[in-house]
């Protein structure tokens, strides 16, 4: 059975990123004013002038779309997933390795490197084992 997980950014995040977007779509703005007028008055070539339209149309654009993202996610209570990803319940990086196979190599390994005691990997087993497989 497939779950869908979410990956959202927490409100504090999308709090400073509104303050930084709104720096950045104001200084966008002026950027485009400022840089517009100069080359208006020099005549600058229509090229130059429609690569620098259409940059500053997608800075802006961009800008505006975060800023819209950033507030809806601060709105809602559960927030607004940028990813969603769907995964198999119980799936794991070890592909038809039943669950208790992989729980008995991490405790063996725990055991070898000195992180538990025998007594404390025997008990740990014990319950591995007696888990229905």
């Amino acid at each position: 059975m497939a779950k869908k997980s979410s990956i959202r950014p927490a409100q504090p995040t999308s709090v400073a990123s509104l303050i930084a977007l709104t720096f950045m779509l104001l200084f966008g703005i002026g950027f485009a004013l400022l840089v517009g007028n100069v080359l208006q008055e020099n005549e600058a070539p229509l090229i130059m002038s429609l690569v620098f339209l259409l940059f500053m149309i997608g800075w802006i654009g961009t800008a505006l779309y975060l800023l819209v993202y950033h507030i809806r996610n601060i709105r809602r209570p559960e927030g607004l997933p940028l990813f969603e990803v769907e995964t198999e319940s119980g799936s794991s990086g070890l592909e038809g390795e039943p669950n208790f196979a992989r729980k008995l190599r991490h405790l063996e390994q725990l055991k070898t490197d000195g992180l538990i005691s025998q007594e404390e990997y025997s008990r740990k087993r014990s319950e591995v084992m007696s888990e229905r497989w």
